[in-house]
């Protein structure tokens, strides 16, 4: 039974987190703790941390955020749930409120991107889907083992119930990921493991991965030793950890416990080529791997500007300003412009088509599969289709693009 203490909210509610993957959007979170009880949760470091199964919520966050929002100078690119805590808990309190919020942002056109590890209840999935362009929704995964997720998961929704979940999410035109976070060394990152999970996710239509290793703070290795009663699961675990060496983070600019470089990148390398083999783009965490990537993992998704998102229809096509890359890719490779500026257009930033009469589709990114593939799902689009293209042929193919 999880404690619930209601407190006021006497800071802002939209607050800027220091993690470079949500540098460009606000941050919410509706509590201080986190139901769930993920045994591996970082922020059991944290001098807030109020202990197992409490939390405190803050019960004016809906009310502050109604007049906070109108007063800001510029609208938030989108609002993201949540940092430190889930916004789908099993606690109806924070349900009902997160609810609440949802609907405001959304009659106030505001995008809202979340992580969740959590059961999203019927009326908030429905919500999600009746505003499906507005929505970037990463559903947190450790294992598909149910029995392995129940321990270091006690109360999160069960792997297949999640899986479940990003299934209907993608069938609803929402752009969906799966974070594989963390990986826990000698448990989940063997190749079986991994081919599951990717597996599991290909089947429901997701085809974006973020991806980080577990790493330890000196409060989760406690609560590691305290919670896990398999003595052979913990030894797998934190055997792996005895020639581990202190790495500074960007997420919490920290110092944690961390599997070497080399053996991280081992884990990330087997599972892109895993990922590949079922049409996933793969994506390490930038914010705690900072001596592997620069790249950002998108947590809080890929959005375009505001203003290109709602430039005027009497604008010229938008279609035309990034290079016509739907006509193009419609078109044999010959004509116009080589496959090669057609791929550099596509790897780029995402494309904007808006209030274009010529295509269906008003917002594209690529992502490579493999070599001459690309997949093109939609952000915003008419007809909801994911689009795919194949570059390896003299013509270039689209799917599922409406006329």
């Amino acid at each position: 039974m999880v404690e619930v203490i209601q407190a006021d909210r006497k800071s802002a509610v939209l607050t800027p987190s220091s993690p470079a993957c949500l540098s460009n959007v606000a941050t919410v979170n509706l509590t201080a703790g986190c139901a769930h009880g993920c045994l591996y949760w970082y922020a059991r470091g944290y001098s807030t941390y109020l202990g197992e199964n409490r939390i405190v919520l803050y019960a004016n966050t809906f009310e502050k955020l109604r007049a906070e929002l109108p007063r800001k100078r510029k609208t938030p690119l989108a609002i993201y749930f949540s940092p430190s805590s889930d916004f789908f808990q099993p606690v109806t309190e924070v349900l009902d409120m997160g609810y609440e919020i949802l609907d405001f942002l959304f009659r106030m056109k505001q995008r809202v991107s979340f992580l969740t590890k959590g059961k999203i209840p019927r009326r908030h999935m429905e919500l999600l889907k009746a505003n499906a362009l507005s929505v970037h929704a990463g559903i947190g995964l450790s294992t598909m083992d149910e029995k392995l997720a129940g321990i270091f998961e006690p109360n999160a929704a069960s792997p297949g119930l999640r899986i479940a979940q990003a299934k209907e999410l993608t069938a609803a035109a929402i752009v969906t990921q799966v974070r594989l976070d963390p990986i826990l060394p000698g448990l989940t990152d063997d190749a079986k493991t991994l081919e599951d999970v990717c597996q599991a996710v290909a089947a429901v239509g997701v085809r974006d991965i973020a991806a980080s290793v577990l790493f330890l703070r000196p409060a989760v290795a406690k609560s590691l030793k305290r919670n896990i009663r398999t003595s052979n699961i913990l030894e797998k675990l934190l055997g792996r950890f005895d020639r581990a060496d202190r790495s500074d983070i960007h997420a919490e600019r920290s110092s944690v416990i961390a599997l070497g470089m080399h053996e991280r990148r081992s884990v990330y390398w087997r599972l892109t080529e895993i990922a590949a083999r079922y049409g996933i783009a793969v994506h390490v965490c930038a914010c705690k791997n900072p001596d592997i990537t620069n790249a950002p993992c998108s947590i809080a998704g890929r959005w375009p500007a505001p203003a290109i998102r709602n430039r005027p229809s009497t604008s010229p096509c938008a279609a035309d300003r990034c290079g016509g890359i739907a006509r193009q890719l419609s078109q044999p490779a010959t004509e116009s412009r080589s496959r090669q500026r057609i791929l550099a257009r596509c790897r780029s930033r995402p494309h904007v088509l808006t209030d274009c009469r010529k295509f269906s589709q008003v917002a594209i990114r690529a992502t490579p599969v493999r070599r001459g593939v690309y997949n093109l799902p939609a952000l915003f689009s008419e007809n909801f289709a994911p689009m795919r293209a194949d570059l390896s042929g003299p013509h270039l193919h689209v799917w599922s693009i409406a006329a």
